[in-house]
């Protein structure tokens, strides 16, 4: 679940190279002093399927009442259409077959048992597109990043040629218009570009900005001109596997949050240590040490922060806590170790994850070595030693160690 890399453990995650956006809603739910019914079993992008079975939940909920009609914005939110109520049950069978192709909306609300409903405007709902005529998607698909382009690869049905289309920052559910010829550098919706058609099993894109996203749409055409639904390729921020998410967020955003250390509460407890950083004065933001509870989404970030009259330890809820972006940790980031010589200056390493900016000094993430632990810290490019907090008793202490380990990005081969 989540990445850890250390002096002491390591694991390896295998896995193609796919990207994660963590802070991605897959479902609309939690509504305050309402009932709020969730579902799952139904298509969130596209589908091919007219029949589906929705599974149905909530806490206390006893009734409920749904509607399916055309994805238009806000459908749900409006009262109309809505069955009369039906006793919750388990399942409820979805047939959309005499819809025409297109977005569909599934509304469901529920009631509890103090005859609350939940509200029109805080309404359940998955949209998705209905597709049924056109070839098979392509299968196989992945990608390879590079340091300066990435590679795509699919398995293309034969006879059928391939197109692929590009949106650039964020994900699109724009389909390509059947019996429409598109070539290359054209638009579909107001997202899509068209960046490559042929009958070729790879793709390589160089054209790209460091930082930014890339979703590609690869798609089969059949002889009548009709398009099979798309398969997504997704590379976020592309050169930068990593992101800073603020805490907050629902569980599931934290589960590839960077393990960057650990020690023990009560005398033998093991406790998971995460990066944070946070904005501790206007304009100062330094990275630190995260103590949670349950989840990362609550906690406390820990930082040592400089000033005229030296260092001093801070705290801080609100914070953002540091997660990768790519399957593969190891494939993207390197641990690399440091000793502290007296008679040397401190030096990085040129391709360090970098923590924060801080009047105009830029700090770097490492992890400290205390006897058989690691603290996560922060360290100052170009001076001074890894300094974390630690543990002691009840209260914490700042340390500055002897030896470390900078998180640092991995060489990614060129293309």
């Amino acid at each position: 679940m989540l990445r850890y890399l250390g002096f002491l453990i390591v694991t390896t995650i295998l896995g193609c190279q796919a990207t994660r956006d963590p802070v991605k809603d897959s479902q609309k739910v939690a509504v305050e002093d309402e009932p709020t019914v969730q579902v799952t079993g139904l298509p969130v992008d596209y589908s091919r399927d007219t029949k589906f079975t929705a599974n149905l939940a909530g806490e206390g909920i006893i009734s409920y009442k749904f509607k399916i009609d055309s994805g238009e914005a806000g459908v749900c939110e409006s009262g109309a259409g809505y069955s009369s109520p039906f006793p919750l049950v388990p399942t409820l069978e979805i047939d959309v077959n005499d819809l025409v192709d297109g977005a569909i909306s599934f509304c469901i609300l529920g009631m509890n048992a103090d005859g609350v409903w939940q509200t029109p405007a805080k309404a359940t709902s998955i949209t998705w597109i209905k597709k049924t005529v056109g070839p098979i998607s392509p299968v196989a698909s992945l990608a390879i990043e590079g340091s300066n382009a990435i590679q795509l690869f699919h398995q293309a049905i034969d006879g059928y040629p391939t197109l692929i289309f590009r949106s650039t920052g964020q994900s699109s559910k724009d389909l390509p218009i059947d019996g429409v010829d598109y070539q290359i550098g054209d638009s579909v919706g107001d997202s899509l570009t068209l960046v490559y058609k042929g009958f070729g099993t790879e793709f390589l894109d160089s054209d790209l900005s460091f930082g930014n996203s890339y979703f590609y749409y690869v798609i089969q055409m059949d002889p009548l001109g009709n398009y099979s639904l798309p398969i997504e390729i997704s590379v976020l921020q592309f050169g930068q596997p990593y992101a800073w998410i603020p805490n907050g967020l629902e569980v599931a955003a934290y589960e590839s949050a960077i393990i960057a250390g650990s020690d023990v509460v009560d005398g033998n407890t093991p406790r998971d240590l995460f990066f944070c950083r946070a904005e501790f004065d206007p304009g100062k933001v330094i990275p630190g040490q995260l103590i949670y509870g349950d989840d990362p989404s609550s906690g406390t970030c820990y930082a040592i922060i400089p000033g005229p009259g030296g260092s001093e330890l801070r705290t801080s809820i609100t914070y953002e806590v540091l997660v990768s972006l790519r399957e593969s940790f190891t494939e993207y980031f390197v641990w690399q170790e440091i000793s502290y010589d007296s008679q040397n200056l401190q030096t990085l390493p040129s391709n360090y994850v970098l923590g924060s900016v801080s009047d105009d000094v830029e700090y770097a993430l490492c992890s400290g070595v205390i006897g058989n632990l690691l603290y996560p810290g922060r360290i100052a490019n170009g001076f001074e030693r890894c300094s974390a907090p630690v543990a002691s008793g009840d209260s914490f202490v700042f340390s500055s160690f002897e030896a470390w380990q900078v998180l640092t990005l991995a060489s990614r081969p060129e293309l």
